[in-house]
């Protein structure tokens, strides 16, 4: 390899890594790995980004017809229905992905804050749901409620939560409004 080579490979490195780190991977592989491992590196990170996301996709029209339309809407739905409503879920749903990601400009903060919805509201439901016998509907709608409300607020500062972590508090929150009013029904 020639000097000169190897120095457009070092800046295009640090101009990566200039830029925030967003682009220290890709750089760092292309001028450090074979091509064929490149490729192979590549191709495993975008397999996995597309399992993950349609996996939720799935999951949303799954629970969407499950939960929500086989409870609420139409309980007696055959089972060509419940797909069909599956099916749009999860294509309003991908609308709803694409928007996002579209307009939300860094993705790293989209992907915590949807996670940290996820913990802060169901945690408790969830694992004191399958491992405990007290608990009531209120309590899990109480926690899932109170916990996803507080966080909300907290991260639009209508709240005021010590920063120790924005999402201890309202886990918290979800704790106590679980077990008060699973201890109250």
């Amino acid at each position: 390899e020639s000097c000169l080579l190897k120095s457009a490979r070092s800046y295009m490195v640090m101009n990566a890594l200039d830029q925030s780190g967003r682009y220290a991977l890709p750089a760092l592989a292309v001028t450090s790995m074979p091509q064929l491992v490149v490729g192979i590196l590549f191709a495993g990170i975008l397999s996995a980004t597309m399992s993950s996301a349609d996996s939720s996709l799935l999951g949303v029209g799954s629970v969407f017809t499950n939960d929500v339309y086989r409870v609420f809407i139409n309980p007696q739905a055959s089972g060509k229905r419940a797909v069909a409503v599956a099916r749009v879920a999860i294509v309003l749903a991908t609308v709803a992905s694409f928007l996002v990601a579209i307009y939300a400009g860094e993705i790293l903060p989209v992907i915590v804050f949807s996670l940290a919805i996820r913990a802060v509201g169901s945690f408790f439901p969830y694992i004191f749901g399958h491992l405990w016998k007290r608990p009531s509907g209120a309590a899990c709608l109480a926690s899932l409620v109170l916990g996803t409300a507080s966080y909300l607020l907290a991260v639009r500062k209508l709240i005021y939560i010590p920063q120790l972590n924005s999402i201890i508090t309202p886990v918290l929150i979800s704790a106590i409004s679980f077990f008060f009013m699973s201890w109250l029904f």
